[in-house]
């Protein structure tokens, strides 16, 4: 009888062992599906699927999953709101491995595959890595990198050094830099705006594309900024990069793409697009494509439904007049280019002068046309922004049919790309100097899901830092009441226990987990600490971008940079403070035979030397600011 007793609980234990097995794969399925959904624009339906599981699922690292899906959809469906129509010029399905040979585009620089020592062990990935180089900015590189012992991809800087080795690469900040992935930098000519590709910001799933811009005074990078869609979309979407002219534009997608291969696009550039709702599902699919061809439309007449005076008719009466001044624009400049060509084809003295009167007359008409459209750009940008802040959808904007004696020659064709591997330019290989590695410990604050929460009890967070507060408990809570999430901060007060997840160094940061973090707690509220102690959000963001009281903020030269030199040897309590005090990597140099410790580069005097005093302020006195001049 015992032993039959044990084979039926045996048999238990398999039956309930199959059920959670099928229901786990049934769990599976339904999130296949349901991504599947999102990735062909099923919004809606997608929304569904993924609000059903999360009601049938209690693991924290799968509800973590669902969450980015029905985030990814809600991002989508905001995205949808505003679209444009980008002009293809071009495009074509390659090779993955080499794709960017396909960019044909006016640039002043050359990409190069990424020189050995930049890469790390782990920076393997099925397309070869490779860089930038612009010729006005030269002195530095940005570059992708999973880093010495890290999972995800983030963007890298390393700059020249007068020595000619490349300073040990830094870390971009938080502000680009998410928990995700980073990839494909692209620095512009200017040497303040970078383009990048996102798994981990504001975006509908999968990599988007990106614009974040560097202030020349303080050397921080804006927020982010989504291309929007159809240039971001539900696939992968990477390395955006406009020509020096700001006319022609390349990205990659795999959208349309087989396994192994991506398409690259080759778009024209418009000053300020028209952006439209998209609320049907065939014409967002027709617009995802981006392979018809384009042909342009002029507004001859707006139909108006709104009142007069209100900001909606206001937008479509400025964006009726902007596109009144491109057809005229565009007409001149044709008209322009034929003077052009009939002087350069004329022999005859007298008709080379009455065409050389013509053609500085169009030059003056396409001077004020362009003064035109770039003062009305301004106003449509204005007017969008404040029909944004009062939450109205920008209107639609009613077309009419081209009409048949329209030019339409300024258009280019659509054409497929011609490779250009003589861009491809080998850097020679480079001497990077070798950050000294921390001996104490580095506590990470990055948002994520464990088997196991990591909390920190009373840990002090110098400056201002923002966490999500789940609950304030009259007893010390077990694990259990974070879902596997962290890090955790407990912080006793008057017998109670406040609990925070995250830990946050700008509100925009934050703001990027609202939704996950309020599906799984309801009553979680986003707080605001300095200094360890609490204070309003309100103040918080104020204090963000506050400068000490009579400072004065000295502009960044591009041309210098500034070492901070920390002397022959690095004690552990100096390597400790200059921790707290700098995110800078720390090196290790010969100079005239002999050994130094040294922090930096910094782009900016005043950075650097706020680092010092707190140094000196410590007791080394013997710290000192370095200029360096960049080649």
């Amino acid at each position: 009888m015992k032993k039959i007793k044990n084979i039926l609980i045996l048999c238990g234990y398999m039956l309930v062992s199959f059920a959670v097995t099928a229901q786990n794969t049934n769990l599976q399925d339904e999130l296949k599906r349901g991504r599947q959904l999102r990735l062909t624009y099923n919004l809606d339906d997608a929304l569904g699927v993924f609000n059903k599981l999360l009601q049938q699922e209690t693991d924290s690292i799968f509800r973590m999953e669902i969450l980015r899906e029905i985030m990814f959809c809600e991002n989508g469906k905001n995205m949808l709101k505003f679209t444009a129509t980008p002009i293809v010029v071009a495009y074509q399905t390659v090779s993955l491995k080499e794709f960017y040979y396909y960019y044909d585009l006016s640039l002043s620089g050359f990409w190069s595959l990424t020189p050995k020592s930049l890469l790390k062990e782990l920076d393997v990935s099925e397309i070869k890595p490779f860089v930038y180089v612009s010729s006005k900015n030269p002195e530095v590189i940005y570059f992708d990198s999973r880093g010495n012992d890290e999972r995800d991809w983030d963007i890298y800087e390393t700059h020249m050094m007068p020595n000619n080795e490349w300073s040990a690469p830094e870390r971009l900040s938080e502000t680009v830099n998410t928990p995700f992935d980073e990839r494909f930098p692209y620095l512009c000519h200017d040497g303040l705006t970078l383009y990048f590709a996102s798994n981990g910001h504001y975006g509908m799933g999968g990599y988007d594309l990106y614009k974040t811009v560097k202030d020349p005074i303080t050397g921080e990078w804006s927020i982010p900024e989504n291309l929007g869609f159809p240039i971001s979309s539900t696939d992968d979407d990477i390395l955006y990069v406009p020509d020096d002219d700001n006319l022609y534009a390349c990205f990659a997608s795999t959208r349309n793409a087989g396994k192994d291969s991506i398409t690259v696009y080759k778009i024209a550039l418009e000053g300020t697009p028209v952006k439209q709702p998209l609320n049907h599902w065939p014409d967002i699919v027709k617009a995802a494509t981006l392979h018809s061809p384009v042909t342009p439309v002029y507004i001859e007449k707006i139909a108006i439904t709104a009142e007069e005076d209100s900001p909606e008719a206001k937008y479509q009466q400025q964006v009726q007049e902007l596109q009144k001044f491109r057809q005229r624009n565009n007409t001149a400049q044709i008209e322009l280019d034929q003077l052009r060509t009939d002087y350069s084809k004329t022999t005859d003295a007298q008709e080379r002068k009455t065409l050389s009167v013509k053609i500085d007359l169009r030059e003056q008409t396409l001077t004020q046309y362009q003064q035109e459209i770039k003062q009305l750009n301004k106003q449509i940008q204005e007017l969008e922004y404040d029909l944004l802040t009062q939450g109205i959808t920008t209107p639609a904007i009613t077309h009419l049919p081209i009409t048949t004696d329209t030019p339409i020659s300024y258009l280019p064709k659509q054409t497929t790309l011609t490779p250009r591997p003589e861009k491809i330019i080998s850097i020679p290989e480079i001497i990077v100097q070798a950050p000294i590695i921390a001996v104490t410990e580095i506590k990470d604050f990055t948002l994520r899901t464990k088997t196991e929460s990591r909390v920190f009890e009373n840990e002090r967070i110098d400056g201002i830092s923002y966490r999500y507060q789940i609950g304030v408990f009259s007893k010390k809570p077990d694990m259990k009441t974070f879902k596997g999430y962290t890090p955790v901060f407990i912080d006793e007060r008057n017998g109670k226990w406040a609990c925070c997840i995250g830990s946050f160094r700008t509100y925009a940061e934050a703001q990027k987990y609202t939704t996950i973090i309020k599906r799984e707690f309801n009553d979680a509220m986003l707080v605001a600490y300095k200094d360890n102690k609490p204070i309003e959000v309100r103040i918080a963001r104020i204090e963000e971008g506050k400068k000490p009281a009579g400072t004065t903020i000295t502009p960044v030269n591009k041309n210098v940079a500034y070492q901070i030199v920390l002397g022959e040897t690095l004690p552990n309590n100096l390597h400790k403070i200059l921790q707290q005090a700098t995110s800078k990597e720390i090196a290790r140099i010969v100079v005239e035979g002999k050994t130094q410790y040294v922090a930096g580069p910094y782009s900016s005097k005043d950075e650097a030397d706020k680092v010092v005093a707190v140094l000196q302020q410590s007791g080394f006195t013997d710290v000192s600011l370095n200029t360096i001049e960049r080649k």
